[in-house]
């Protein structure tokens, strides 16, 4: 039995495809932007995160200590 001709087959759903591949990309590379975005905002207002405890972060008279952790810790 010979195969079908090419024009009657239908095109790979492209966009569909790309739209997934994102999806899937944005749900792996999630953990790691958490994890930098930490990084950043303790840098930027000299506060200490780390994965053993909570500790004390003002920023503009608020404690985002567990904010951080959470985002810092999200990553393992």
């Amino acid at each position: 039995m010979l195969p079908p001709p090419l024009s009657s087959q239908k095109p790979f759903p492209w966009i569909p495809y790309w739209i997934v591949l994102a999806f899937i990309a944005l749900v792996t590379l999630a953990p790691i932007a958490s994890v930098a975005a930490c990084s950043v905002i303790a840098n930027l207002y000299g506060c200490h995160v780390d994965e053993g405890s909570v500790h004390p972060c003002l920023i503009h008279g608020r404690d985002y200590g567990s904010l951080l952790y959470t985002l810092g810790v999200s990553g393992w």
